[in-house]
C-alpha cells in the first residue's frame, strides 16, 4: 500500500522521498523520464539543503563529487576584471557545519539519492 506518490523524481522529489521513508512513510514515485537529466536547471547546493541532504547519509559523497571553491570571474565590456571567490575563508561553525555552497551537476546529485 502506498501512502505518497510523488510525481517527479528530481533532486526535490527524490529527496521528499528519501525523507519520508526514512520515517516508515511508504513512498512511490513517479517520473516520466526513464533515465536522470543530461542538463542542469540548477547547480547550487546552499548550506541548509547540504544539512538535509548530509542527514540523510549522503554527505560524503556529496563532498567526493561536488567543488566548494569555484572563482567568479568579472568581466567589464569584454575585459577581465578580476578573479574573486565568495566563500573564501568560510569556516564551518556549531550552528553552521556547511559554511560554503556546493556546486555539482543534477544527475549527480539524482544519481546520490
Amino acid at each position: 500500500m502506498t501512502n505518497v506518490v510523488i510525481v517527479g523524481a528530481g533532486p526535490t522529489g527524490l529527496t521528499l522521498a528519501c525523507g519520508l521513508a526514512r520515517q516508515g512513510v511508504a513512498v512511490r514515485v513517479l517520473e516520466r523520464a526513464t533515465a536522470h537529466a543530461e542538463g542542469s536547471r540548477g547547480k547550487t547546493l546552499n548550506p541548509r539543503s547540504l544539512e538535509i541532504l548530509a542527514d540523510l547519509g549522503i554527505a560524503e559523497e556529496l563532498a567526493a563529487v561536488g567543488r566548494t571553491h569555484l572563482p567568479f570571474r568579472k568581466y567589464f565590456e569584454g575585459a577581465f576584471v578580476n578573479e574573486t571567490e565568495p566563500f573564501a575563508g568560510a569556516r564551518p561553525s556549531a550552528t553552521t557545519p556547511y559554511a560554503a555552497s556546493r556546486w555539482l551537476q543534477q544527475p549527480q546529485l539524482e544519481a546520490l539519492l
